[in-house]
Formats: structure tokens, sequence, C-alpha cells
């Protein structure tokens, strides 16, 4: 093979390698990301569930930059939390961060992808009859705050 081939193959497999979404070891996930599952939750639930997806997706995330999503691809959900909802085969390990809420150093989920924790965000607002605060607390005076906090945020994709 000579040097043209060779550089010829190395920027296809470059090319290849910029469109697809790849997770390196939980921290690869970006906001594009974010826009497929968001995307996928408006095909199988339609337009308003895909809504309240982003809303709670961006305020858990900072709009998708926090360093948490980059590395879960997730709204942050703590290990021991969620086991008997989540298929082992949705999630690609453990991420050790400060939650920021309590400053404590504790375990969270990484997803395989982006769009698989968006579809088990949606399944679960929907086991909650629609109460999406629900992913926030569980009780109602803090539900409302959350729910306030939500319905403030922009969407894009949705």
């Amino acid at each position: 093979m000579n040097r043209t081939t060779a550089l010829i193959i190395i920027a296809a497999l470059f090319l290849i390698l910029l469109t697809m979404e790849i997770n390196l070891n939980g921290s690869g996930f970006t906001e594009k990301d974010a826009a497929n599952g968001i995307k996928e939750v408006a095909k199988r639930y339609g337009p308003k569930m895909a809504k309240i997806v982003e809303q709670v997706l961006r305020l858990e995330t900072a709009n998708f930059s926090s360093a948490q999503f980059k590395h879960t691809g997730s709204a942050g959900m703590e290990q021991g939390s969620w086991g008997k909802y989540i298929p082992k085969i949705a999630t690609d390990g453990i991420y050790k961060a400060t939650d920021n809420a309590t400053g404590v150093i504790k375990n969270f989920i990484v997803w395989k992808s982006c769009t698989d924790f968006c579809i088990f965000l949606a399944e679960y607002i929907n086991r909650h009859n629609g109460n999406y605060a629900n992913w926030n607390s569980t009780d109602p005076a803090r539900q409302q705050a959350y729910r306030t906090a939500v319905e403030k945020i922009n969407t894009k994709y949705s």
C-alpha cells in the first residue's frame, strides 16, 4: 500500500468516527447525543413527552454541559436507587462524582447511549402517570417547585 492510499483510508476512518455516536468509557456524551434521544422520544411518545424529557434533561444537566452528563449520558442517576428499573444491558458502568446537592462523592450510572436514557425517562414519567416532577422528589411541595423550574426551560429539539 502506498502512502496516498494509506492517507485516504485514515481520512475515511476519521470521517466515519466523526459521524458515529461514541461513548468513550462514559466520557463522550454530547448535546448531539441528547438531541438524538429527544427525537427518538418524539417518534415513540409524541412531541409533548419529548418536550418534557428535553426540559428535565436540560435542567438536570445545565443544558448538557455538566461533567456528570458528559460522563453518564443522563440526568444523574445514583447507583443502587434504580436497579429494579434499568436493564443491565442499557448501562455501561459507574462514574464517581461529587453530588451537586450534598457535596458527597457518589456513584452514578453510566448509560450506553443517551437515547436509551431518554427512552427510560419517558417510560419513567409514564409509569408515574405523567408526573415528571417525581423524578426530583416525592414531596408534593418540592414537586411543585420542580415543575415551576422545568416549565421555564426553553427547548430546541422537541
